[in-house]
């Protein structure tokens, strides 16, 4: 009984990983191949900025140009910014549009941002697939829990249609779309000046900066100590690469501990090894915890270790896997210095 129990919690988490990875991986991959085939089949054009219109909490720049045929037109961008746009009326601007819908811009320069987002959700999506097939076992549970939260999301789709309201799938984008902008409501077209001078545009400024003021300091100390503590792992990796030695090992147990806000429960593998000159075993705890564990007692490891101090030095040689951490550290440390420096260039800047 306890082992069904068992099987179901673990089929249970395997499947949301599943789950969660393909629905992070296929966002990933829309906005990915969507700015693929703006930048593939779009016509670039130059433009200018006319002005902004505020879509509920959101500033949508507005683009004017002509196309190769001769003909002018008006758009509104599909990306929008609760934050007041950093551009004026008139500034040059490269646009990518569809020769069969004139009326619909893109910012060429946008196109970068949509394959950045694209693979900020694949990375994701990607390791949570790793995770749930590499250190989850199917067993029998796995297709039971998979039908069964299928059947629970396919009864949840079609209670959402009543009977002979379905549609074509035209039919449903254009009812979306409809819904989304009477949300959304629109305000009148304005210049850039005008959206700045106004009420609302006062307004959001003064919450820009004021967010500023506390974001900035907050981003770029974590941004500093994030890059700063990578470079140390890497250096003591680095180090371990080339002056270590190499000794087998054997996971003897497993060490859980509680931690964060959530009181997660992690699990950190403790190795016992005898260094390579001979004398006393030596036992310490891996670095990293997870839950499910990355190992399980009496799995054979390989250890990286310094001759002169191998248990203040020894960790798990997991290959290429050992700069995932820093590498992870550094890409964060760098986004953040470059969030808080924009955030600095708000606070000094005259006006937007």
């Amino acid at each position: 009984m306890f082992d069904t129990v068992f099987n179901g919690m673990m089929a249970f988490n395997q499947v949301m990983m599943l789950f969660a990875g393909f629905i992070l991986s296929a966002i990933g991959l829309a906005l990915f191949f969507n700015a693929l085939h703006w930048h593939i089949h779009a016509e670039r054009v130059r433009g200018e900025i006319k002005g902004v219109q505020k879509r509920g909490g959101f500033y949508n720049l507005v683009y004017g140009y002509m196309l190769s045929d001769g003909t002018t037109h008006e758009s509104v961008s599909d990306v929008g910014s609760n934050a007041m746009p950093k551009a004026n009326t008139g500034d040059p601007v490269e646009l990518l549009v569809f020769p069969a819908r004139p009326d619909k811009a893109r910012r060429a320069s946008n196109t970068k941002w949509f394959v950045l987002f694209g693979l900020a959700f694949l990375a994701p999506g990607a390791a949570l697939f790793y995770i749930a097939l590499t250190k989850y076992k199917f067993t029998v549970m796995t297709p039971v829990v998979m039908g069964l939260l299928g059947l629970m999301l396919a009864a949840k789709i079609v209670r959402l249609f009543k009977p002979g309201d379905l549609r074509s799938a035209s039919a449903l984008k254009k009812a979306f779309v409809e819904r989304r902008n009477a949300a959304q409501g629109s305000s009148a077209f304005m210049t850039m000046e005008e959206a700045r001078s106004g009420p609302d545009g006062k307004k959001t400024l003064a919450q820009q900066r004021k967010g500023a003021k506390v974001a900035a300091p907050i981003l770029l100390l974590f941004g500093a100590g994030a890059i700063a503590f990578g470079i140390y792992m890497t250096q003591k990796i680095e180090r371990l690469e080339k002056h270590g030695l190499r000794a087998p090992g054997e996971v003897v147990r497993l060490e859980s501990r509680r931690s964060g806000s959530d009181n997660s429960l992690s699990y950190y593998p403790i190795v016992d090894f005898t260094p390579d000159g001979g004398g006393a075993a030596v036992e310490f705890k891996g670095n990293m915890g997870s839950n499910p564990p990355s190992y399980e007692s009496g799995e054979k490891v390989t250890v990286l270790y310094l001759d002169d101090d191998p248990k203040g030095s020894a960790m798990i040689d997991s290959g290429w896997k050992n700069w995932i951490i820093p590498g992870i550290l550094g890409v964060f440390g760098a986004l953040m210095l470059l969030i808080g420096f924009s955030q600095l260039r708000l606070l000094t800047a005259k006006t937007l």
